[in-house]
Protein backbone atom coordinates (compact mmCIF):
# COMPACT_ATOMS: atom_id res chain seq x y z
CA UNK A 1 0.00 0.00 0.00
CA UNK A 2 1.06 3.35 -1.05
CA UNK A 3 0.32 6.01 1.54
CA UNK A 4 1.93 9.38 3.45
CA UNK A 5 3.09 8.30 6.74
CA UNK A 6 2.79 10.82 9.30
CA UNK A 7 5.52 12.37 10.77
CA UNK A 8 5.76 13.71 14.46
CA UNK A 9 3.03 15.76 15.60
CA UNK A 10 4.67 17.01 18.94
CA UNK A 11 5.04 20.35 20.53
CA UNK A 12 8.79 20.25 20.04
CA UNK A 13 8.60 19.70 15.88
CA UNK A 14 5.59 22.05 15.43
CA UNK A 15 7.36 24.89 16.66
CA UNK A 16 11.00 23.70 15.12
CA UNK A 17 12.89 24.66 18.36
CA UNK A 18 13.27 21.43 19.81
CA UNK A 19 14.40 17.99 19.89
CA UNK A 20 11.34 15.64 18.38
CA UNK A 21 11.22 11.54 18.93
CA UNK A 22 13.68 11.41 15.88
CA UNK A 23 16.41 13.08 17.98
CA UNK A 24 16.74 9.98 20.38
CA UNK A 25 18.61 7.03 20.36
CA UNK A 26 16.48 4.28 21.31
CA UNK A 27 18.01 1.12 22.14
CA UNK A 28 15.43 -1.57 22.60
CA UNK A 29 17.77 -4.81 23.73
CA UNK A 30 18.91 -2.20 26.36
CA UNK A 31 15.35 -0.78 26.95
CA UNK A 32 16.83 2.66 27.04
CA UNK A 33 16.61 5.92 25.35
CA UNK A 34 19.03 8.55 25.01
CA UNK A 35 18.64 12.60 24.26
CA UNK A 36 21.11 14.41 22.00
CA UNK A 37 22.61 16.09 25.57
CA UNK A 38 23.19 12.42 26.59
CA UNK A 39 20.93 12.06 29.09
CA UNK A 40 19.37 8.47 29.61
CA UNK A 41 15.99 7.43 30.55
CA UNK A 42 14.66 6.32 33.39
CA UNK A 43 11.84 4.23 32.67
CA UNK A 44 10.22 2.04 30.11
CA UNK A 45 6.62 1.48 30.66
CA UNK A 46 5.29 -0.86 28.12
CA UNK A 47 1.53 -0.22 27.38
CA UNK A 48 -1.40 -0.63 25.42
CA UNK A 49 -3.58 2.15 24.38
CA UNK A 50 -6.74 1.83 22.61
CA UNK A 51 -5.46 -1.49 21.47
CA UNK A 52 -2.27 -0.83 20.29
CA UNK A 53 1.22 -1.59 21.60
CA UNK A 54 3.34 1.45 22.57
CA UNK A 55 6.19 2.07 25.14
CA UNK A 56 6.22 5.20 27.42
CA UNK A 57 9.88 6.48 27.97
CA UNK A 58 10.29 8.68 30.62
CA UNK A 59 13.57 10.51 31.61
CA UNK A 60 14.44 11.30 35.16
CA UNK A 61 13.31 14.92 36.32
CA UNK A 62 16.74 15.51 38.13
CA UNK A 63 18.61 15.23 34.41
CA UNK A 64 16.81 18.54 32.86
CA UNK A 65 16.71 21.09 36.14
CA UNK A 66 20.07 21.58 35.28
CA UNK A 67 20.29 21.09 31.45
CA UNK A 68 20.38 24.23 29.40
CA UNK A 69 18.60 22.65 26.56
CA UNK A 70 15.27 21.63 29.00
CA UNK A 71 13.33 24.18 27.08
CA UNK A 72 13.65 22.34 23.63
CA UNK A 73 12.99 19.09 25.48
CA UNK A 74 9.88 19.76 27.45
CA UNK A 75 7.21 22.36 28.40
CA UNK A 76 6.35 20.44 31.37
CA UNK A 77 5.94 21.78 34.46
CA UNK A 78 7.71 19.23 36.80
CA UNK A 79 10.23 19.63 33.66
CA UNK A 80 9.93 15.87 33.03
CA UNK A 81 10.83 14.74 29.12
CA UNK A 82 8.92 11.65 28.20
CA UNK A 83 8.73 10.31 24.73
CA UNK A 84 6.52 7.28 23.13
CA UNK A 85 7.32 5.11 20.53
CA UNK A 86 6.13 1.86 18.87
CA UNK A 87 7.62 -1.48 19.68
CA UNK A 88 10.82 -1.92 17.45
CA UNK A 89 9.17 -4.03 14.76
CA UNK A 90 7.00 -1.02 13.78
CA UNK A 91 9.35 1.43 14.58
CA UNK A 92 11.58 0.09 12.06
CA UNK A 93 9.61 -0.12 9.43
CA UNK A 94 8.37 3.44 10.18
CA UNK A 95 11.83 4.78 9.61
CA UNK A 96 12.21 2.81 6.50
CA UNK A 97 8.69 4.44 4.84
CA UNK A 98 9.60 7.65 6.07
CA UNK A 99 13.05 7.73 4.39
CA UNK A 100 11.50 6.07 0.96
CA UNK A 101 8.34 8.77 1.28
CA UNK A 102 11.23 11.47 -0.15
CA UNK A 103 12.48 9.43 -3.37
CA UNK A 104 11.06 10.53 -6.69
CA UNK A 105 9.87 6.75 -7.55
CA UNK A 106 7.50 6.90 -4.06
CA UNK A 107 6.44 10.48 -5.25
CA UNK A 108 5.28 9.22 -8.94
CA UNK A 109 3.98 5.99 -7.28
CA UNK A 110 1.74 7.84 -4.87
CA UNK A 111 0.30 10.64 -7.55
CA UNK A 112 -0.67 7.86 -8.97
CA UNK A 113 -2.65 6.58 -6.12
CA UNK A 114 -3.55 10.01 -5.54
CA UNK A 115 -5.62 9.98 -8.46
CA UNK A 116 -7.07 6.65 -8.02
CA UNK A 117 -8.35 8.49 -4.96
CA UNK A 118 -10.00 11.38 -6.47
CA UNK A 119 -11.84 9.08 -8.35
CA UNK A 120 -13.34 6.46 -5.72
CA UNK A 121 -14.17 9.78 -3.80
CA UNK A 122 -16.17 11.66 -6.55
CA UNK A 123 -17.91 8.05 -7.07
CA UNK A 124 -18.49 7.54 -3.70
CA UNK A 125 -19.86 11.61 -3.07
CA UNK A 126 -20.86 12.73 -6.39
CA UNK A 127 -22.52 10.19 -7.71
CA UNK A 128 -23.92 7.93 -4.84
CA UNK A 129 -21.63 4.76 -5.40
CA UNK A 130 -20.97 4.33 -1.44
CA UNK A 131 -23.84 2.02 -1.07
CA UNK A 132 -25.48 0.04 -3.32
CA UNK A 133 -29.35 0.68 -4.16
CA UNK A 134 -30.31 -2.09 -5.67
CA UNK A 135 -29.76 -6.21 -5.16
CA UNK A 136 -27.77 -8.94 -7.35
CA UNK A 137 -24.82 -8.56 -8.91
CA UNK A 138 -26.35 -8.07 -12.55
CA UNK A 139 -28.16 -4.78 -10.94
CA UNK A 140 -25.00 -3.38 -8.70
CA UNK A 141 -22.91 -4.10 -12.01
CA UNK A 142 -25.46 -1.86 -14.41
CA UNK A 143 -25.29 0.65 -11.42
CA UNK A 144 -21.48 0.91 -11.74
CA UNK A 145 -21.28 1.18 -15.38
CA UNK A 146 -24.08 4.35 -14.88
CA UNK A 147 -21.54 5.85 -12.61
CA UNK A 148 -18.94 5.67 -14.44
CA UNK A 149 -20.29 6.97 -17.34
CA UNK A 150 -21.71 9.38 -15.11
CA UNK A 151 -18.39 10.16 -14.15
CA UNK A 152 -16.90 10.81 -17.33
CA UNK A 153 -19.81 12.97 -18.51
CA UNK A 154 -18.90 15.28 -15.35
CA UNK A 155 -15.19 15.14 -16.15
CA UNK A 156 -15.85 15.56 -19.87
CA UNK A 157 -17.89 19.18 -18.97
CA UNK A 158 -15.89 20.67 -16.75
CA UNK A 159 -12.88 19.90 -19.31
CA UNK A 160 -14.64 21.35 -22.03
CA UNK A 161 -16.18 23.79 -19.89
CA UNK A 162 -19.69 23.54 -21.54
CA UNK A 163 -21.73 24.77 -18.17
CA UNK A 164 -19.12 26.76 -16.50
CA UNK A 165 -18.98 24.21 -13.32
CA UNK A 166 -15.54 23.20 -12.24
CA UNK A 167 -15.09 19.94 -10.60
CA UNK A 168 -15.99 20.23 -6.61
CA UNK A 169 -12.57 19.55 -5.10
CA UNK A 170 -14.26 19.63 -1.95
CA UNK A 171 -16.95 17.67 -0.27
CA UNK A 172 -20.45 19.29 -0.50
CA UNK A 173 -23.41 18.07 2.15
CA UNK A 174 -26.73 17.04 1.09
CA UNK A 175 -27.95 20.09 2.98
CA UNK A 176 -25.50 22.62 1.39
CA UNK A 177 -26.42 21.07 -1.98
CA UNK A 178 -30.09 21.74 -1.39
CA UNK A 179 -29.62 24.98 0.41
CA UNK A 180 -27.64 25.76 -3.29
CA UNK A 181 -30.01 24.54 -5.83
CA UNK A 182 -32.89 26.72 -3.74
CA UNK A 183 -31.25 30.19 -3.76
CA UNK A 184 -30.05 29.99 -7.39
Amino acid sequence: MITVLLGDSSRQTKTSNGYSRDGFTIDYDTHTATCSQGQTSAHWNPRVHDGVEKIYIAFPQRAYWTCDAQPAYTSSKIRRRGITVYPREIHEQQQAARSAQSSKGWRADYQRRAGIEGTMNQAANTVGLRKAKYCGIKKVELEHYIAATAINVIRLDSYLCLTDQPISRGHTGRLLRLHTTLTN
